[in-house]
């Protein structure tokens, strides 16, 4: 949409309007490349995971699992049932945040472009309504592919001491410049999440995401064991 609004203006040149068609068609192609680079590098990262999980589940002695780099401490399957219960909840509650980020961020485009470029409060909002949806579209399409179910395949998570696997789709929470904030049991209600928050620096400091898993029903205990094994991983790590 933003590239089939700033084409025509941007060919306007010179008219007044060709700097908004700029905007419009670099905002388009920025989204475009940052979609297209997350699917590239979940693709390499879920190559790159495969092959280690491969090579633990060959047999293997319990002195070479404890050496290894990578290490399954749980793995959960879920009815169909559980799964889209869980859908269900994490877009209400991702929908939420979504929408209060890009008001947000549809405010501080609008006061900036009116009174930093001089446009008109109108053009503003145009222009910051296609950053609000651009922002929007991208947190949808990265939420909708981490939880996907392939087709003939039961739900499930694999959770290691690096990353969380859902539905053969690795979301890393430990390495690569990236550490173990803390892990968390919540109660939703109908059903119990294992929060497993991380951070990793940016040249203003640090930030952090969260990777929210659904606890099958009968593993509350052994998610438990899992917060207490990996908290206390973290506290091992910090004290060295």
């Amino acid at each position: 949409m933003a590239f089939a609004l700033g084409v025509p203006m941007l060919l306007g040149y010179p008219k007044e309007t060709w700097w908004i068609g700029l905007i419009l068609v670099s905002s388009a192609i920025l989204v475009s490349v940052i979609t297209i680079r997350f699917y590239y590098l979940a693709q390499k990262e879920n190559r790159l995971f495969n092959q280690q999980l491969g090579s633990l589940n060959a047999a293997v002695s319990p002195e070479e699992i404890d050496k290894a780099k990578v290490q399954i401490l749980a793995s959960w399957v879920y009815s169909t049932s559980e799964w889209n219960e869980f859908l269900k909840w994490q877009k209400k509650t991702s929908s939420s945040h979504t929408l209060t980020e890009a008001l947000v961020l549809m405010v501080l485009t609008i006061l900036g472009i009116h009174y930093f470029a001089k446009a008109e409060w109108t053009v503003a909002v145009v222009i910051s309504f296609v950053f609000g949806f651009a922002y929007s579209l991208i947190k949808h399409l990265i939420n909708r592919y981490s939880t996907q179910v392939e087709e003939d395949k039961m739900p499930e998570v694999i959770i290691t001491n690096e990353a969380v696997i859902v539905n053969g789709r690795v979301n890393r929470f430990y390495g690569n410049n990236l550490w173990l904030g803390k892990v968390t049991v919540n109660d939703t209600g109908s059903f119990n999440v294992l929060e497993i928050t991380y951070c990793w620096n940016i040249t203003k400091g640090k930030t952090f995401n969260e990777i929210t898993v659904p606890i099958p029903k009968g593993s509350l205990k052994e998610a438990i064991f899992l917060q207490e094994k990996l908290m206390n991983k973290k506290d091992k790590l910090l004290n060295h």
